[in-house]
């Protein structure tokens, strides 16, 4: 099976990434791994809270090596969660990657359920306040097509959902992190707010909790496996390079040496063309490494099911300020966005970071 994350070539065992990693991951293809039933009552209850962490060699950063410890969904368990560095996808929040996995799977059993009862409509909350409201339209075959198969294509469906709506959600949160979104109500969000770190963590979570509900019933032992085999294929290093690698771009990335001043580049890069391109720090263990943009998840797999998903958002927060980007022209405002308006929204970001005097990579 193509690694979602880069394979090894050349003379020296090189990395040089490839812009098709991960879609067999992404496009749910039953030829690449074995289709199972995942267990869908350990995953009705919504994911555990983790605690993120900046990239930044500071004193409330925590690093982590290749000893990542065992994944687990529910309360409990012996994770590590520090920041870890890897040569394919530079710096990752492995904190942001579990809960990515985990939101993933919750995502794909609600909608799971949804499509088995043959409902068209469903909603949730998310970790920022903000709805989602998501209709199905199925496909008429459906109607004439043994149980047993409509099921099998419904798992595959529900899972490449639960991966979209995973990460449009922590894309959302990184928006509202901007505008000083606080999930503890006392500190705002802002200072980490699309870090370079951030937007590769969210979706390489995506990804791995595809392949982990896609690799067999328990997702926890799936989820173990799966991140230290994607880890590994992105090159992980030590826990004393990634907080090298941190050190290097001090003052170029962010300021502050006791504790985080300010993020003064930010990763813009959400996937508008498709694709997620890293923050790499070029340090001598990476050498030769050249990563590839990482595709984000799309509804293309399930309209090529014959399944129509519509999204829409009604963010409680900021509203003025989302719609209003999202919407320039304001006699055609609405009081719901749709992923389709992230990039003006981003595009709106960008200018402020600009005022502020930030660099960014979008």
């Amino acid at each position: 099976m193509v690694s979602l994350s880069s394979v090894r070539m050349g003379d020296g065992g090189k990395y040089i990434g490839s812009a098709l990693v991960g879609l067999c991951l992404l496009f749910g293809l039953t030829s690449c791994t074995p289709l199972r039933e995942f267990d869908l009552q350990r995953h009705n209850h919504r994911p555990k809270a983790r605690m993120g962490r900046n990239a930044s060699a500071t004193v409330l950063t925590y690093f982590s090596g290749r000893d990542l410890g065992k994944h687990s969904y529910h309360l409990g368990g012996a994770e590590e969660n520090g920041i870890v560095y890897t040569c394919g996808a530079g710096h990752l929040d492995m904190a942001h990657v579990r809960k990515a996995m985990d939101w993933t799977a919750y995502l794909a059993s609600k909608t799971y359920q949804v499509i088995l009862k043959k409902e068209t409509e469903f909603s949730f909350l998310g970790n920022e306040p903000a709805r989602y409201y998501v209709r199905l339209t199925y496909p008429p075959v459906w109607e004439i097509m043994p149980t047993h198969e409509v099921k099998a294509i419904a798992r595959e469906v529900a899972i490449d959902i639960g991966a979209y709506l995973t990460y449009t959600s922590t894309t959302l949160h990184e928006i509202f992190s901007w505008y000083d979104f606080s999930i503890t109500i006392v500190f705002s969000e802002f200072s980490s707010a699309f870090s370079w770190e951030d937007n590769m963590s969210n979706l390489l979570g995506c990804m791995i909790g595809s392949q982990a509900l896609r690799q067999g019933p328990d997702f926890n032992a799936s989820a173990t496996r799966v991140l230290c085999e994607e880890l590994e294929r992105l090159d992980i290093q030590p826990m004393s390079v990634a907080k090298n690698a941190s050190k290097e771009v001090e003052g170029q990335w962010y300021t502050g040496k006791l504790f985080l001043g300010d993020l003064i580049q930010r990763h813009f890069d959400i996937g508008a063309d498709g694709f997620v391109e890293a923050c790499t720090v070029d340090i001598p263990e990476c050498e030769g490494c050249m990563p590839a943009p990482f595709p984000v998840p799309t509804l293309a797999p399930v309209l090529k099911q014959g399944v129509l998903v519509e999204l829409e958002i009604k963010p409680y927060f900021a509203k003025d300020k989302i719609l209003t980007a999202a919407y320039p022209d304001h006699s055609k405002r609405k009081r719901r966005i749709t992923p389709a308006h992230f990039p003006a929204i981003i595009q709106s970001i960008v200018r402020d970071a600009e005022e502020r005097g930030y660099a960014y990579i979008d």
